[in-house]
């Protein structure tokens, strides 16, 4: 019950801080701009471009013994398409009882997805974008239905060529 006060609280001082007419989903963000591609990332969320350039992650700090975070990575002239991989990768990974692959599309890219549990609840997105294979997981409860994460995802654009 404690917890339940307690989160109701963390809403109610949130909704007062944004300005009137303003969702927490539609807090500021900025545009981050990658050899590979272009996001626009949520103001709750740390950004972490790496020295290879192929990856990209965002971290959410959300108590001192909890974040989330989500791993962006690619390879170009992969050798397989995205259904195949992901399909493959659940039947070769039966420890993780992932879910089967099914399909979402976030802005105009469509993805293979899988959910399972490794050290928490994951989410695995893959995508084929002109020959080059794009990995998105997500590592957090709920993340795939929160709606920075969903804004953020919607925003990516590829620039492969």
């Amino acid at each position: 019950m404690r917890r339940m006060s307690v989160l109701c609280l963390y809403f109610v001082i949130l909704a007062t801080m944004l300005p009137a007419g303003e969702s927490a989903a539609a807090s500021k963000s900025s545009n981050v701009s990658t050899a590979w591609m272009d996001i626009a990332v949520s103001a709750s969320w740390k950004h972490m471009d790496y020295p290879t350039k192929s990856m990209f992650n965002m971290e959410k700090q959300l108590s001192a013994l909890t974040t989330q975070y989500i791993l962006m990575s690619y390879v170009p002239n992969a050798a397989v398409p995205a259904e195949k991989f992901l399909a493959d990768y659940v039947k070769n990974n039966p420890k993780l009882k992932a879910s089967p692959p099914d399909t979402v599309t976030f802005g105009a890219t469509k993805y293979w997805r899988t959910r399972y549990d490794y050290g928490g609840p994951q989410v695995m997105l893959c995508a084929t974008v002109k020959s080059t294979m794009v990995t998105i997981t997500l590592q957090g409860k709920d993340l795939d239905k929160d709606a920075d994460v969903l804004a953020m995802l919607g925003s990516m654009k590829y620039k492969f060529k």
